[in-house]
């Protein structure tokens, strides 16, 4: 699941291969797409808060707005997860391959970053535009200059990331694992600051606009 910039609208993706957006505040349905072929493992919003995109276990990912303005084979073996770059010109997916790859708005792929060691399955763009995050199978966060994909850091925990969101203060980093933890680093060096334990395996992650809340998504619906 992802919120959009300004937390009126949230999209989700599900194992019923469809993309859905939804009213916050009214928990009201605004839009259904339906056209991967797979499962959807990924979902982001652009920063004009009504563009989505979605990456799915087909390999493929896929533009939304009224309808798929393009869809292209992103990641052999399946794409995990989706974002947009800080200004929403460009598109970022991890996958099966290891790599996440950098797409510019017209489906053309632009640049690599390497270094994950395991499936990436979960990614995130930093608001200030400086710093790129994935999680990965094997427990690892991996974090990136944007801006010459140079590699940071690596974090470890102890189960796979399938969810990552930054804080809108640029501050923090927010990990949703699979043994049902929320962790909390510190986005400029990555030490701990909170480990949040839940009552079921988690899927995703979100920061509210107010750099304070997180929402989470769990394996029980």
């Amino acid at each position: 699941l992802a919120l959009n910039a300004d937390g009126t609208r949230v999209v989700t993706g599900g194992d019923d291969f469809a993309v859905r957006t939804w009213d916050v505040a009214t928990g009201k349905l605004i839009e259904s797409f339906l056209e991967p072929t797979k499962a959807v493992t990924g979902v982001a919003y652009a920063g004009d808060g009504k563009t989505a995109i979605s990456a799915s276990s087909d390999a493929s990912v896929r533009r939304h707005t009224a309808a798929v303005k393009w869809f292209v084979p992103a990641h052999e073996g399946g794409a995990f997860c989706v974002s947009f770059n800080h200004d929403g010109n460009a598109v970022l997916s991890g996958g099966a391959d290891k790599l996440v790859k950098q797409f510019d708005l017209n489906g053309a792929a632009t640049r690599s970053f390497a270094s994950a060691e395991a499936v990436v399955r979960s990614l995130a763009v930093r608001g200030d535009g400086l710093q790129v995050a994935a999680g990965c199978e094997n427990g690892q966060v991996l974090q990136w200059k944007f801006a010459d994909a140079g590699l940071e850091r690596k974090l470890v925990t102890p189960t796979s990331i399938v969810g990552l969101s930054y804080s809108a203060d640029h501050l923090r980093l927010a990990t949703a694992c699979v043994d049902g933890h929320l962790r909390v680093f510190q986005a400029a060096d990555g030490l701990l600051l909170e480990d949040i334990a839940t009552p079921a395996p988690l899927t995703a992650v979100a920061y509210g606009s107010d750099a304070q809340t997180l929402l989470a998504a769990h394996a029980d619906n």
